[in-house]
This record gives C-alpha cells, sequence and structure tokens, in this order.
C-alpha cells in the first residue's frame, strides 16, 4: 500500500461505503435504519455528496455475522452506499462507528475519485428505454442437402481424430 504524505492529511478526500443492512428490518424503519449510516458519516466530519437508498437483495453467498453459537447467516440484506468528502484521519473513527451499529451486517469504505462518480439512485427505479428501436430480421430457413451433411459429417470425424499437443 502507498505511503500517504502528512500534508494529504489535511485534504478531504472522495470516499465511498458500501454497506449490508439486516433483511429483518422493517420497510417503515428502513429510512431511519439508512440515516443511521449517515449520521455516522456526518459525525466522522464527513460530507455526504451522493447515495443510493437501500433495497433488499439477494447475496452471491450466505454472509455469517457473529460466532458459531450465536451468530446469523444472512441469504438476502438491504444494500446502500454513500459517497462523502472526509479527511483521511477521520476514517479509523468511521470504521470504529460502523463496527458498533448492530443493523449492519457488512460495509467496506473504498477512497475513490471524482471521475467514477454516477448520479446517485433514486427511490423509484425507471423503467429502462431502449436508445434505438432494435429491428429483427426473420432468418430463412434452409434445408440441409446431403452434400452439407456429409460435410459435417467429414468435419466431426476430422475434429474427433486429432490428437492433443502432448506437452
Amino acid at each position: 500500500m502507498a505511503e500517504m504524505k502528512e500534508s494529504e492529511f489535511a485534504v478531504p478526500q472522495l470516499y465511498e461505503v458500501g454497506y449490508l443492512l439486516v433483511p429483518s428490518i422493517v420497510e417503515e424503519v428502513l429510512g431511519e435504519e439508512a440515516n443511521t449510516v449517515r449520521l455516522a458519516v456526518e459525525a466522522a466530519g464527513g460530507t455526504v455528496v451522493g447515495d443510493g437508498f437501500p433495497t433488499l437483495r439477494a447475496l452471491a453467498y450466505p454472509i455469517r455475522k457473529g460466532n458459531r453459537e450465536g451468530g446469523t447467516t444472512y441469504n438476502n440484506a438491504y444494500f446502500g452506499f454513500i459517497r462523502f468528502d472526509m479527511l483521511p484521519q477521520n476514517a479509523p473513527a468511521l470504521k470504529l462507528a460502523f463496527e458498533k451499529n448492530p443493523s449492519l451486517v457488512r460495509f467496506l469504505i473504498m477512497k475513490t475519485i471524482k471521475e467514477l462518480l454516477m448520479p446517485a439512485r433514486t427511490h423509484e427505479p425507471r423503467a429502462h428505454v431502449a436508445p434505438h428501436p432494435v429491428e429483427i430480421a426473420p432468418v430463412e430457413h434452409k434445408e440441409l442437402t446431403a452434400s452439407d451433411e456429409a460435410q459435417i459429417e467429414k468435419g466431426i470425424e476430422e475434429l474427433l481424430t486429432e490428437t492433443a499437443p502432448t506437452p
């Protein structure tokens, strides 16, 4: 990892945190739970520049939180994200605040660059509209002749009799 110069600690950096909230949160209080994540960012000295409201997603693999005796395994969770500016020396305090939040299944704080900023998602998904209508040309059905079938058979035989090069 590259070392940061002391002068870089005085300049706010752009960060993004992606987080997973426990799926047991009822939708009526989901906004409040997302707001606690936002408030933690602001309490650590961050200035929010964009966010994505959490939506329930199936996880690619089960995630276990806690120890073997008292832990819970999650197969889905609410995924959300927040982009923010913050001084680098405040990042450890933010990480500690997230670790103490029992509603967070997992989180990842990343340093990013402004060129990667995309518009924040809205709460309502937009309908996808194709930029240009797509025309599908009909495919002409062609009957195989005996010579076509013979050529195919010959090609298959050649492929089956080829030997792979030995290392």
